[in-house]
């Protein structure tokens, strides 16, 4: 989990990082809030998988322009960047089946895209035990024929295309490394400038190969600017890492994912559980063409 961990201290608020910036809006945020306004006064919350607390947060945002006065909990097994000036308390680093809840000591428990990265049984068990007598539980879940799967799906095959077929990044420490072999530099400087535009002209419309060029153009800004070997290969690898821990976020996006067959898996395991009253609906935009991904509802008995 530590390629989240890297990307939550980046002090990206949501899972979809700079798309979502100071918190989700439209469709994703009206759905919580639409969730938080049927419930009461000093209701207690616990958000699971927060991320760095993009749910929690608004909860925390509905309560305070309401006049609510909810106590709210959140957790992440990824080390998050706990925000500040906020009420909420945060378990960083720290599994939701680790978290020292009392039996029944919750009224409501939400999951932004959390659940369906964790162990379902184990989970929902936590969910269950932690929840009141008629508490709720409230889930958006990533689905396989979801636009934000589609993007995702589409992301994922550019970074393969980068790290296994061009193995771009192969090429270019070789490249720095024979500088002084004026036989192949630039054979290999020649390679390199091919893969980039070749990249990025068959991908029209994508930003990823625009943005992995770019960030390449500035180590070599810095390396005609006079910087040293040590700064360029330092400036490399962490390029390098950045790309390869978010392409292992992606990865791990797609294969959450869930199948018609998966979902309603999950909706046997809640009822074996004990949990009633569970609704699944499809998660749509309000244009009502955009799938984002399946909502869930379900009441402990």
């Amino acid at each position: 989990m530590d390629h989240w961990g890297k990307f939550w201290k980046q002090r990206h608020l949501t899972t979809f990082g700079a798309h979502f910036s100071g918190n989700y809006r439209g469709d994703i945020a009206d759905y919580w809030m639409s969730q938080f306004s049927e419930l009461k006064p000093f209701f207690r919350l616990f958000d699971v998988a927060t991320g760095n607390g993009a749910i929690a947060l608004l909860a925390e945002k509905y309560s305070v322009e309401h006049g609510m006065n909810f106590s709210i909990s959140a957790c992440d097994s990824a080390e998050i960047v706990v925000p500040k000036n906020s009420s909420v308390k945060f378990y960083s680093g720290l599994k939701f089946e680790e978290v020292s809840l009392g039996e029944a000591s919750i009224d409501f428990a939400s999951s932004n895209f959390g659940l369906e990265y964790m162990d379902y049984l184990k989970s929902l068990e936590k969910v269950y035990s932690i929840l009141r007598s008629g508490g709720r539980f409230s889930a958006l879940l990533h689905s396989d024929t979801s636009v934000v799967m589609h993007k995702c799906k589409i992301e994922y095959d550019l970074y393969v295309h980068v790290f296994e077929r061009l193995k771009l990044f192969e090429s270019l420490e070789l490249f720095f490394k024979s500088r002084n072999d004026k036989k192949n530099v630039d054979g290999l400087k020649s390679k390199i400038n091919t893969d980039i535009n070749s990249f990025i002209s068959e991908n029209p419309g994508e930003e990823l190969p625009k943005e992995i060029a770019g960030a390449i153009a500035q180590i070599f800004r810095g390396l005609a600017a006079g910087r040293s070997n040590e700064w360029v290969f330092y400036s490399l690898a962490l390029l390098e890492s950045e790309f390869y821990s978010a392409s292992l976020r992606v990865a791990d996006m797609v294969g959450a994912a869930l199948s018609f067959d998966q979902i309603n898996a999950l909706c046997g395991t809640m009822r074996e559980v004990g949990f009633i009253d569970i609704s699944l609906d499809k998660f749509m935009g309000s244009d009502g063409g955009h799938e984002y991904g399946w909502s869930l509802v379900a009441i402990r008995a």
